[in-house]
């Protein structure tokens, strides 16, 4: 053999021990975590990562986030059994006082109307008038009319009529009543007066007038 043959053969040998030794050696896969290498898992809202709170831990809630319940898939229920109801307050509601005046007047000949006065606020209060009830009788033929008016501390009026239903006529003469229901307020210092007008002047008219409400303290 010729000395280039040999030169050439021992460089191929040379050649082919190095690859052998180069992929010998295990090269981990991209998958793989190495002693330095981070894994990273990917966590997105069309394919979460499975998760499960194990133990007690503390949570820890930053800056000022809203936490809520999500309608669709959780609900409180309150358990309100008949032999231990669940205790409820109503913290809108102030102490009141039950209110209910009735008084009578007579309209005198010669008079149209006369006026009753019911109350006047007192101090750190607040009247609300709930509703008014009215019965009058008065000779066959006439007719009368009903109003109730609050008078605030700054003299601002506001007047509320009560519809006067025919009832029939007995030995009195022609009796009516009627009956409304309502929400008025009064502040304190105000008052609530009510008035009976008629449209004639020759007899007597008796006419019974009962409000009812509460009072309440003024917050």
């Amino acid at each position: 053999m010729s000395t280039n043959t040999r030169t050439l053969s021992g460089a191929l040998s040379a050649v082919l021990a190095t690859a052998v030794f180069v992929f010998g050696v295990q090269i981990p896969s991209q998958g793989q975590a190495g002693k330095d290498r981070d894994v990273r898992v990917v966590n997105t809202t069309s394919d979460p990562v499975p998760a499960s709170i194990v133990g007690t831990p503390s949570v820890i809630i930053a800056g000022n986030p809203t936490v809520g319940l999500h309608p669709d898939f959780n609900k409180v229920i309150v358990a309100n059994d008949p032999g231990a109801p669940a205790l409820i307050r109503d913290v809108d509601s102030r102490f009141r006082v039950p209110v209910k005046i009735s008084k009578s007047v007579l309209v005198t000949p010669g008079n149209f109307s006369t006026i009753t006065d019911f109350l006047t606020v007192p101090n750190g209060k607040r009247f609300v008038l709930e509703g008014v009830s009215a019965h009058a009788a008065l000779p066959a033929g006439e007719k009368i009319l009903i109003a109730v008016h609050a008078t605030e501390p700054n003299a601002n009026l506001v007047t509320v009529f009560v519809p006067m239903t025919h009832q029939g006529t007995f030995s009195s003469g022609d009796h009516y009543l009627g009956t409304e229901p309502f929400t008025l307020s009064v502040a304190s210092g105000g008052a609530l007066t009510a008035t009976a007008s008629r449209d004639t002047i020759g007899s007597t008219v008796f006419v019974e007038t009962t409000v009812v409400g509460y009072f309440e303290d003024v917050p």
